[in-house]
């Protein structure tokens, strides 16, 4: 895919490839994967699609004024901007934020425990044997600690515990940028594994750069 007339685009605190450029979401919506699962929300407005550019990942090759995009386009920002467009059949050109994939780093996303870890702990063990000493690639980490978990089999069976304790609230999202005592973070999912169209549970990634 080509998109012309495009300029660079420079984040606060991160130095990115990256390009803003106009592209019709909705017509090219089968081009456009997200990565995240949404939750219901209603406080999208035609208004913030047009002041808060969605970012998609992809791979980029820069000429002069204009730009190729090689592979998926992965949301990095912006699921429920992208589903209120496609659930109100949003057919026009918006201003969109492009950063290469090679610039793209993936964090997990944490959040804030609402028991005693003792209780999550045990609530983990129902179903998944929990060892401190490092016996798999999966885990949780509080307060700097991790927490092994070795009859997980693969991230997206990772990310789907971390999705059961959210259902039942004993963790909520944080952010990244917060910084507070008893909060949990997961094993990163690998970049490859994000650019594959999987989609994982909400609020699974911290992704840099970030827009705001």
């Amino acid at each position: 895919m080509i998109i012309n007339k495009v300029e660079s685009f420079v984040f606060k605190d991160y130095k990115a490839k990256a390009f803003v450029g106009k592209l019709n979401l909705f017509e090219n919506k089968s081009k456009i994967f997200p990565h995240e699962e949404t939750q219901n929300e209603n406080n999208i407005t035609y208004s913030i699609l047009k002041n808060h550019p969605i970012i998609l990942g992809t791979k980029i090759s820069a000429r002069n004024e204009s730009i190729e995009l090689e592979g998926n386009l992965i949301i990095l920002d912006g699921h429920h901007r992208f589903e209120y467009i496609l659930k109100n059949e949003v057919d026009e050109v918006f201003d969109v934020i492009f950063v290469d994939y090679e610039d793209i780093e993936v964090s997990s996303h944490k959040s804030i425990i609402n028991c005693s870890i003792e209780e999550l702990n045990n609530f983990v063990s129902i179903n998944y044997a929990v060892n401190k000493n490092k016996t798999s690639n999966f885990f949780y980490e509080i307060n700097g600690e991790k927490f092994y978990l070795n009859e997980i089999k693969s991230i997206s069976e990772l990310y789907n515990l971390k999705k059961a304790l959210q259902e039942r609230n004993l963790i909520t999202p944080l952010g990244n940028n917060i910084n507070k005592q008893n909060c949990i973070s997961f094993t990163p999912i690998p970049k490859k594994v994000i650019f594959s169209k999987s989609l994982f549970p909400y609020k699974s990634t911290w992704i840099t750069p970030r827009f705001n």
